[in-house]
């Protein structure tokens, strides 16, 4: 590995625009990062309800308790080797590069194959997780990895009265509850699959 350069994973690449090194390390749709926060709130809504209602009631559904994880690219969330594995894999999965890009690549070499292949309905791009609405991509498998931390902690959350409260839990307890990346990485992946909804408990942290 490159462990150097992890600390700014697609930092190589100029699209970040505003985000910069710091929030549009894994080029969002939009630069701005409280959109990078709404995006965690739709994530949230989706696939874990009950949490997202909780949320609302704490007044707290503009995830400003999330804006470290987001910023920071869960640094301070995890161990630091644990850290590292947790961005290789993102950009191994291609979340660094945007959407747009990956569509236009794949565009290309269909037309160097085959035109009847993309007719072929494999599946793939009918909304599973690899598809291309629930895929990987624009730091979407990130923002994923982000909402299965919090629901892994649910139950910090639903023990929280009011936002001061979830905010200094996201910061302290969640974080203690986040120990390694491969478990998120895999929650992140079944978070992704359309129509996915949380079961009414927490998700195994290992």
């Amino acid at each position: 590995g490159g462990g150097s350069g992890g600390a700014t994973p697609g930092a190589g690449s100029n699209n970040g625009k505003r985000g910069g090194a710091r929030g549009g390390t894994f080029r969002p749709r939009s630069s701005n990062v409280r959109d990078r926060l709404h995006e965690l709130g739709d994530i949230l809504r989706r696939c874990d309800p009950p949490l997202w209602k909780h949320v609302q009631l704490l007044g707290a559904q503009e995830c400003m308790f999330a804006f470290r994880q987001v910023v920071v690219l869960m640094a301070r969330e995890l161990p630091p080797a644990e850290t590292l594995y947790l961005w290789e894999a993102l950009m191994a999965r291609g979340d660094h590069v945007s959407s747009a890009d990956v569509v236009t690549e794949e565009d290309e070499e269909g037309d160097d194959g085959e035109e009847g292949e993309e007719d072929e309905g494999d599946g793939k791009d009918a909304g599973t997780e690899e598809g291309s609405e629930f895929g990987a991509g624009d730091g979407r498998l990130f923002l994923h990895v982000v909402a299965a931390a919090f629901i892994q902690a649910r139950n910090i959350a639903f023990g929280c009265h009011e936002f001061d409260q979830l905010l200094h839990a996201s910061h302290h307890a969640v974080a203690n509850k986040t120990l390694a990346a491969a478990p998120l990485l895999a929650t992140a992946t079944r978070l992704m699959a359309k129509g996915y909804r949380a079961p009414g408990m927490a998700f195994p942290t290992k």
